[in-house]
């Protein structure tokens, strides 16, 4: 009996001290599956920002600021915001990341179906994508979860570390001393036959210019430029035609078509849904191109009769210019081309104006006949003006039509402004170059240079051997400085730290 007893203490004993590690274990596992979940969490956001940098950044920002951001010229962005620090990606990352239980299932299963499906101008990428998933279900889930849970900071740090810079590339350059000019609607290279050289530029996420005609049955060159920071294509199915181009690129091609209208778009899968196609028609008999867009404004002498013309473009999501000055008591045509992928609308309420604008419709004008005073124009569709969609109307007693941007950047003018005003000039600072990125000013006069900030983040214009620099907060319109130089090549860059490296750096020659 003893030995038995002894047996029986053991398996007593033992049976006690499994009992004592089960309870443990089981007190311990919902640490233990907390601590899992955390580790699969931190997985999926991580898995989550390289599939958004490498499918998102072209729509919706390296941030996630989408197309809100203050300055988005030449982003083309037409994403919704989801992040960043604007005021309308802080209030999309405050829906997103909810703390409340219920909300936020309710936006974890909006932005899957979302993702999944498409909605308005973003394609499907999941399960409604046509011709099949572009994302699996673990890649949208862990998208989903990234955008729930992630610091925006770490995805834009994440993209300019991938991208070897900020992902969005400039508008071409300009000549030095000024912006190349606005083109009239349906300018020569959209609407005008040509037997010379085409260019098509590729954009974040559109074409420049969306129509082309070229004569039937010849060779003619087309250059295509990707100024965008995605890589984009070049296709036109009927004839064969694919060119791939990476950020930045340019290629000459050479189209031979027989008369026919022809679609032209993006292949990249999504672009082509997001509104990256255009037209091309090929005519017989094809006249050369027509007059530059300069040629269309009025004469400054001898058309008193001739309504006076001018051009305001619809962007995704913003006005090309956002400022215009005409004449007053005056019959001025405005043409409102629609060069974005959405809706837009021209409104100025205090001239009862309000002209729709469907996306690439390019022959819709406005009359305007209005008294000395400043309007403030504007896109009606909810959203677009607090994302910065909005512009100003200078309507002066005895204004001249405007002469081309160009002229108005590289010289005052000889005749119509007092000898001793000191010529004025502007360099915008954006997210993150300057426009221009080289300017030319007289030597030994003083010059006033304009320094409004359409970024999103705050900037700085500096030039060390002239001893300046000037802050520039977000959004700031009315700094200006200064010039009076010997001649001589100076550099102009932002000194916030990171921002010359990214490429915000110009040329400022005085001569």
């Amino acid at each position: 009996m003893g030995a038995v007893q002894k047996l029986a203490t053991v398996v007593i004993v033992g049976l006690v001290g499994l009992a004592t590690l089960l309870v443990v274990y089981l007190a311990n596992e919902p640490n233990r599956r907390a601590s899992e979940a955390v580790v699969q969490k931190d997985v999926a956001i991580e898995r989550g920002i390289q599939t958004f940098i490498q499918n998102c950044v072209v729509c919706h920002g390296p941030a996630g600021e989408g197309y809100s951001e203050p300055g988005a010229k030449g982003t083309g962005r037409i994403g919704m915001p989801l992040g960043g620090n604007t005021e309308a990606g802080k209030a999309a990352t405050e829906r997103n990341q909810t703390t409340n239980p219920t909300q936020r299932q309710q936006r974890y299963d909006l932005i899957v179906k979302t993702i999944n499906e498409g909605r308005g101008l973003m394609p499907a990428w999941g399960s409604g994508a046509p011709g099949g998933a572009l994302l699996n279900d673990e890649q949208i889930y862990e998208l989903a979860t990234m955008i729930q849970n992630v610091d925006w900071n770490v995805v834009y740090n994440d993209t300019i570390a991938t991208d070897g810079g900020y992902p969005t590339f400039p508008p071409a350059p300009a000549s030095a001393g000024g912006a190349a000019p606005t083109p009239a609607p349906g300018a020569a290279q959209a609407a005008a036959p040509t037997s010379g050289p085409i260019v098509v530029e590729m954009h974040d996420i559109y074409f420049q210019p969306k129509e082309i005609t070229i004569p039937a049955g010849q060779d003619v060159k087309v250059t295509l430029k990707n100024l965008g920071a995605a890589p984009h294509d070049f296709s036109i199915d009927a004839l064969k035609i694919s060119y791939a181009l990476d950020p930045g690129q340019t290629k000459e091609i050479t189209i031979n078509a027989p008369a026919g209208t022809y679609e032209f778009y993006c292949n990249v899968p999504g672009h082509k849904e997001a509104g990256m196609v255009g037209t091309l028609v090929a005519k017989e008999g094809a006249a050369a191109p027509a007059a530059p867009a300069a040629a269309q404004q009025p004469a400054a002498a001898g058309g008193a009769a001739q309504a006076k013309t001018y051009t305001i473009t619809a962007h995704d999501i913003y006005f090309d210019p956002k400022e215009l000055t005409i004449p007053a008591n005056t019959d001025v045509t405005i043409h409102l081309p629609n060069e974005g992928a959405s809706p837009h609308d021209f409104s100025i309420d205090a001239l009862k104006i309000s002209v729709a604008l469907d996306p690439g419709e390019t022959d819709k004008t406005v009359v305007i006949n209005a008294p000395p005073g400043d309007y403030e124009y504007y896109c009606n569709i909810p959203g677009h003006k607090e994302a910065g969609m909005v512009g100003t109307l200078h309507v002066v007693a005895g204004a001249a039509a405007p002469a081309p941007a160009s002229a108005q950047q590289q010289a005052p003018a000889a005749t119509s402004a007092p000898a001793a005003a000191a010529p004025s000039y502007t360099i915008t600072a954006h997210d993150i170059y300057f426009d221009p990125k080289e300017l030319t000013i007289p030597a030994n006069t003083d010059v006033t240079i304009h320094l409004p900030n359409e970024g999103a983040s705050p900037h700085d214009f500096s030039i060390d051997a002239l001893k300046i620099s000037v802050p520039l907060d977000p959004g700031e319109t009315n700094k200006t400085v200064t010039i009076n130089a010997p001649p001589g090549t100076y550099e102009y860059y932002c000194n916030v730290p990171g921002h010359k490296e990214a490429g915000m750096v110009g040329t400022l020659t005085v001569k």
